[in-house]
């Protein structure tokens, strides 16, 4: 694309152009014909074609325009593939691939097209400033937000794979990510365009779920693909690709290199980062490729990116079943790996990593954080409930057991001592009052067993009912009622007519034996 001539300035300022004027203007008074492209300066420069900046004259936009550069302009199959690319990338007509404006031929009669201008970074270079730690990276760009970054891109292969097309150069340099969010697929300079089955069948297919090129008019004959070339960059190609196997690629190879960008932003670094080209393309083609975390650990790679700093295992799994050797051993399609990698993010297994019966349940109790927190806090409590009971029950038993033993063991003993005592009190000439006063002086001070002894020897030798009243009514604060009911009728046998112990037998619990 060569630099306009002279710019045309068109204005609509009523000073420029009165009222009348402007009535009478025509389309080409109003917009530019020829060198509607403004170029403003050089974005990036390849090996084939570079990329301006520019502006559209006629929609007043800013855009990027894509030019052969002078001395590959008449070699047939950069012409080709450049043309190609051009027509592929506009029918895929995608939120997640860049757009195409424009295609057409300057005044030398090279093509160049125009496309979104898009300002932002590559997802390779958002991965190499993770690598370095940079704060604002990292904290902009944590795991949970690459994966969303990750599932637009598996969405955008997914659709391109249903319109027949392999992208063939999927890898982090390829993918934009604009400053507002904006996640776009460039680079299709390689893209194969599949055999289409319902031209061969002769089935009848809606026109727009076909992808045409200049690949498919007779005229041209000349091959896209070059014969003996490796089409595609070596870290992330599918090893069918390095084998030159261009009749077996299939979307397959994309599904490879999807997991390769998932590999580079778990572990900060590419699958086969080898230094010697031979090497890297040996352990390609053989399948040896190291898990995520072994890379990240030889590379001395920092995840600050990931929880805790680890690769979480399940989106390990899919990487590396993504870039299984034996393409049937991969995920069939874009689609299944971004179910997967939706799966981990929803808090589900992957399929990939055939999860035990207990990080199902784990997962499944995450995914419930709520619920789980309250069901395990009322089964806690019921728990609780029941073993504070159970033991309260138990505790009760063998307190009442305890108690009833050492009071029968007591009271055992004070029969023994009875005699002894009586004997004692008989010795010190106490009298039937004196007795009752220690009596009251005993239950004043809660002594209930030397009380009873007393009562219950004096029941025996006096003939005053009080002892006998006096004997039931602390066998009563024992809890002992039948030996209380016992007592009282002892002394109605022997005072048939006292009121006080007839009272008593009467206040007693009805039942009691």
């Amino acid at each position: 694309m060569t630099a306009p001539e002279k710019e045309k300035v068109v204005t609509f300022d009523s000073t420029d152009i009165h009222l009348e004027e402007r009535k009478k203007a025509s389309a080409s008074d109003l917009l530019v014909k020829d060198d509607k492209y403004k170029v403003e300066g050089m974005i990036a420069r390849g090996g084939m074609a570079t990329v301006f900046e520019a502006k559209d004259k006629n929609c007043r936009r800013k855009v990027a325009l894509k030019v052969i550069q002078e001395d590959q302009e008449r070699n047939p199959e950069v012409l080709h593939r450049f043309i190609e690319e051009a027509q592929i990338a506009a029918q895929l007509d995608h939120p997640n691939i860049l757009p195409i404006y424009d295609l057409n031929l300057d005044k030398q009669n090279n093509p160049y097209y125009a496309m979104k201008m898009v300002k932002g970074y590559t997802l390779e270079e958002i991965i190499c400033q993770l690598r370095t730690g940079r704060k604002e990276t990292v904290k902009n760009y944590p795991l949970s937000r690459l994966l969303q970054i990750f599932i637009k891109i598996c969405e955008a292969i997914n659709f391109a794979s249903s319109k027949g097309v392999i992208h063939r150069d999927l890898k982090p340099e390829n993918i934009m990510i604009g400053e507002f969010g904006e996640v776009l697929i460039m680079d299709w300079g390689i893209a194969k365009i599949m055999e289409d089955d319902a031209r061969e069948n002769g089935e009848k297919k809606d026109l727009e779920s076909i992808i045409d090129s200049i690949k498919h008019d007779d005229q041209f004959e000349i091959a896209t693909t070059m014969q003996g070339q490796i089409l595609g960059t070596p870290s992330f190609m599918a090893p069918e690709q390095v084998l030159s196997q261009d009749n077996v690629v299939d979307h397959r190879a994309d599904v490879y290199a999807l997991g390769g960008i998932l590999y580079n932003m778990l572990a900060l670094d590419s699958p086969h980062s080898e230094m010697n080209i031979k090497e890297l393309l040996r352990n390609k083609i053989s399948g040896k490729i190291p898990s995520p975390e072994k890379r990240a650990q030889e590379a001395g790679n920092d995840l600050p990116h990931l929880p805790n700093g680890k690769i979480p295992p399940g989106l390990s799994a899919v990487c590396q079943k993504a870039m299984e050797l034996d393409p049937k051993k991969r995920y069939q399609s874009a689609k299944e790996i971004q179910d997967d990698v939706e799966a981990f993010q929803n808090g589900f297994a992957t399929q990939a990593e055939g999860a035990s019966q207990v990080k199902l349940v784990k997962l499944l109790l995450l995914r419930h954080k709520r619920l789980s927190f309250e069901l395990i806090l009322l089964l806690t409590l019921i728990v609780l409930y029941l073993s504070f009971n159970h033991y309260k029950l138990q505790f009760a038993q063998i307190e009442s057991e305890t108690a009833t033993t050492f009071a029968e063991e007591v009271f055992e003993r004070g029969l023994k001592r009875e005699d002894k005592i009586i004997n004692n009190y008989k010795a010190m000439g106490l009298l039937q009052s004196e007795a009752r006063e220690k009596i009251q002086e005993y239950l004043n001070e809660n002594d209930l067993l030397k009380a009873l002894t007393i009562a219950n020897q004096y029941a025996k030798f006096t003939q005053d009912p009080y002892f006998h009243i006096a004997k039931a009514e602390i066998l009563l604060k024992l809890s002992r009622p039948r030996s209380a009911k016992t007592a009282v009728l002892e002394g109605l046998n022997k005072f048939p007519n006292d009121t006080k112990l007839s009272e008593l037998l009467k206040s007693m619990t009805p039942g009691i034996e």
